[in-house]
């Protein structure tokens, strides 16, 4: 059955709001433009499964662009600050001193997110404010150094917890919709004090997408999924397991950040030849693109409006 309505959905309404519009406005970057994707394995999920380099950047490939031209700058396990501190190693690019060479960052914190609803008081509370700030820190980076000097744009690529790490909301899907309001928290902090002429964070909603596939698995609308359990339990496509997603869940993950990115419509792109040991049916295809597309654009991407590089 669907969660009943909750008073976090009023929260998340108003960080919405006071967030930059992002709609009719919205920059749409061309898949030849340089970039590099810094996080960890629910980074690595979302773009670089299957067969080398990657099916987020063979779908960049299919726009028209250069698997070259997605850089994958991942520590498991990582915050940002990690990054910001240490290298990646083993000859991976470096989002932080290396941002120059790329115009546009796509990055993401790690998925210990402590959203103040659940944690009024605390270490967390300290925690929370730091990550907040991080963002900040990237952004500012990324904008002053960035392409040459010219400034990267910023994109904030949300994730979700480990199914079991959920306490202490009540269960993993209550603790999604907690952390939404914190993910939006961290992006109004840093728009806060935005430089001049740098283009708002955008947000890829990953955590979004898992609330609205959840969802619709409890409503029967998923094709091969009985509810919302049955999407947590599945080991054969959705998950690999109790938090790194598999070959579905990367499929739609890699076709919303190229709605967002790119303005790409998912409905036109493949999904299969990536190398996955499992690919989706035409029915799941189907509703897997469909639904990358809508939350998009529910969320301020996935528009073509104007094309432009930072």
């Amino acid at each position: 059955m669907p969660l009943a309505p909750s008073p976090l959905r009023s929260i998340l309404a108003a960080f919405a709001l006071a967030l930059p519009a992002a709609s009719a406005s919205a920059e749409v970057y061309p898949p030849t433009i340089a970039q590099i994707h810094s996080g960890h394995s629910l980074t690595d999920g979302a773009m670089f499964q299957g067969d080398w380099p990657g099916h987020g950047p063979a779908l960049v490939k299919q726009l028209g662009g250069s698997a070259a031209g997605v850089g994958q700058s991942t520590i498991p396990g990582s915050p940002m600050k990690w990054r910001r501190e240490n290298a990646p190693g083993y000859g991976a690019p470096d989002a932080w001193h290396g941002i120059a060479d790329w115009e546009i960052l796509v990055i993401t914190e790690n998925n210990l997110t402590h959203p103040e609803t659940l944690f009024p008081s605390g270490w967390q509370v300290g925690e929370r404010e730091s990550r907040r700030e991080e963002l900040r820190i990237w952004r500012d980076h990324a904008w002053a150094k960035g392409n040459g000097g010219r400034g990267a744009a910023v994109f904030y690529y949300t994730n979700w917890p480990a199914h079991d790490d959920f306490d202490p909301a009540a269960s993993w899907r209550e603790r999604l919709e907690a952390n939404e309001v914190e993910w939006l928290a961290r992006v109004a902090h840093a728009e806060a004090t935005r430089p001049e002429g740098a283009p708002p964070i955008r947000i890829i909603p990953g955590n979004a997408l898992m609330m609205r596939i959840f969802d619709d698995a409890e409503m029967g609308l998923v094709p091969g999924l009985a509810n919302g359990q049955a999407f947590l339990a599945n080991r054969a496509g959705w998950w690999h397991d109790h938090v790194h997603a598999g070959p579905y869940l990367g499929l739609a993950l890699a076709y919303l950040h190229v709605a967002v990115i790119h303005g790409a419509d998912p409905m036109r792109l493949p999904h299969t030849g990536f190398g996955f040991d499992r690919e989706p049916d035409r029915a799941l295809a189907i509703y897997l693109k469909a639904t990358a597309r809508d939350i998009a654009q529910s969320h301020g991407g996935g528009q073509a409006p104007t094309r432009a590089s930072p």
